[in-house]
C-alpha cells in the first residue's frame, strides 16, 4: 500500500497519523506480529502525542493565550474588581465589574421575596438590569432598595449596572425597576409588558416565579381558591410568557425560566390543585420550547422541593419532620440554590424544554 503525502493537504501533525497508519496497514502479518510484540509502536505513538498539537474545529485548548484573553470567566473579572476595591482603590463606573449578564435585562415575577428575590439578587450581582413584577407596591419597593444596596463581593462598593434609554430617571437609574400588577389578570399583564417594551427596551430573560399555595384536600377546598391557584401559578406563567416572548421573537433570542415545583412531578395529599398548576407549568414549558426553539428562544423550568421561604415557614414541626424523613439529603433547600439553577439555565445556550429538579432527592 502506498500513500502519497503530496496528494494530501493536511494540517501539521495529521501527516504523522496517516504515515503511521499506512505503514501498519501495508505490513505483512509476520511483521505485524513482531511489531506488536515490541515497543516500537508504543514509542512511535508516544513520540506522536508529544509532538505538535492538532487543533480540531470544536476542541477547546485551555492553554491557548488567545482563549484566556478573550474568554476570561466573568467571575474572575468580578474577583479582580473586588480585589482592587478591597485593596484601597476606588471603582469608577467604568471599572465596575462586568458580569455575565452585563447590559441585559431580566423580568422576574414574584421577585420581591423568597425564591424570586434570590434569583433577582443573583442576576443583579452578575450585572443584569432587573425588573420586578408583583402585586404589593410596598414589598416591591423594599426589594428594590435591597437590590440597589447590593455591593461588589467582599467590598462596600455598590454594584454599577449600565442603564439605557428609559432607565435614566429616578430610582430606575440604579438598574432596578418595579411594576405593580397581577399576573393572573390578562389586561394587567398586557399593560405591564407593553410598558416594559416601550420604556425599558428589550428583555433577554424572563423568570416566572409568581405563585401561591392554598393547601387543602379537594373535597373541602373552596372552588374560588382553587381557581386563584390555577390562575396565578399556571395562567400567570402563560400570560407573562406570551407578553414578553413577543419582543424576544423580533430579536430571535431570549430565555424563559418557569419556576414549577417537585409537587408537579410527585403527588402529595392536600396539594391536588397546587400540584395540578405546577404540573401544568412543566407541560407548558415543554410545548413552548418546541414552539419558540426554532426562533432562538429557550424555555426551561425549575422544580424546587421544600425550600426555606415564607411558604414553608408555616409548616408544623411534625410536617417538617415528615418531609425531611422523605428527603435523602436530610434538609430543606435554600432559595439561593434555586437562584444558581436559574443562572445556569439562563447561560445554557443548548438547553431547552428541560426541568431541573432541586429537591434533595425527595422525588426519587
Amino acid at each position: 500500500m502506498t500513500v502519497s503525502m503530496r496528494a494530501l493537504s493536511l494540517p501539521r501533525g495529521y501527516s504523522t497519523f496517516v504515515s503511521l497508519d499506512a505503514t501498519i496497514m501495508s505490513e505483512s502479518p509476520a511483521s505485524k506480529r513482531r511489531r506488536c510484540s515490541s515497543n516500537n509502536f508504543a514509542q512511535s505513538l508516544a513520540s506522536l502525542l508529544s509532538g505538535p498539537s492538532v487543533h480540531y474545529p470544536h476542541a477547546v485548548n485551555t492553554q491557548s493565550p488567545q482563549l484566556k484573553s478573550t474568554h476570561q470567566p466573568e467571575v474572575l473579572k468580578s474577583a479582580q474588581a473586588s480585589h482592587h476595591a478591597s485593596s484601597g482603590g476606588t471603582l469608577t463606573q467604568n471599572e465596575s465589574p462586568a458580569g455575565a449578564f452585563s447590559n441585559s435585562t431580566v423580568v422576574i415575577t414574584g421577585g420581591s421575596r423568597g425564591i424570586g428575590f434570590s434569583i433577582a439578587q443573583a442576576f443583579r450581582q452578575l450585572g443584569s438590569r432587573v425588573i420586578l413584577v408583583g402585586r404589593n407596591t410596598a414589598t416591591l419597593e423594599t426589594a428594590r432598595q435591597k437590590l440597589i444596596d447590593i455591593t461588589v463581593p467582599e467590598s462596600t462598593v455598590p454594584i454599577h449596572v449600565p442603564v439605557i434609554a428609559g432607565w435614566s430617571a429616578g430610582l430606575d437609574a440604579s438598574g432596578v425597576a418595579v411594576m405593580e400588577g397581577d399576573v393572573s389578570n390578562v389586561g394587567q399583564v398586557e399593560r405591564i409588558c407593553k410598558q416594559i417594551m416601550q420604556q425599558y427596551g428589550p428583555v433577554e430573560n424572563l423568570v416566572n416565579c409568581a405563585g401561591i399555595s392554598k393547601d387543602s384536600i379537594l373535597l373541602t377546598m373552596d372552588p374560588i381558591e382553587a381557581q386563584e391557584v390555577i390562575a396565578t401559578n399556571l395562567f400567570g406563567t402563560i400570560n407573562m410568557s406570551r407578553g414578553i416572548a413577543k419582543g424576544m421573537l423580533r430579536r430571535r433570542k431570549g430565555c424563559i425560566i418557569n419556576v414549577s415545583s417537585v409537587l408537579g412531578i410527585k403527588g402529595m395529599e392536600g396539594t391536588s390543585v397546587y400540584s395540578a398548576s405546577k404540573a401544568g407549568v412543566i407541560g407548558f414549558t415543554r410545548s413552548l420550547a418546541r414552539e419558540l426553539g426554532p426562533r432562538g428562544i429557550r424555555v426551561s423550568a425549575i422544580a424546587p422541593g421544600f425550600i426555606e421561604t415564607d411558604m414553608t415557614s408555616s409548616l408544623t414541626e411534625a410536617q417538617r419532620a415528615q418531609y425531611l424523613a422523605q428527603t435523602p439529603m436530610g434538609r430543606f433547600g435554600g432559595p439561593e440554590e434555586v437562584a444558581h439553577a436559574a443562572i445556569f439555565l439562563a447561560q445554557a445556550k443548548y438547553m431547552t424544554g428541560q426541568t431541573l429538579i432541586l429537591d434533595g432527592g425527595f422525588s426519587i
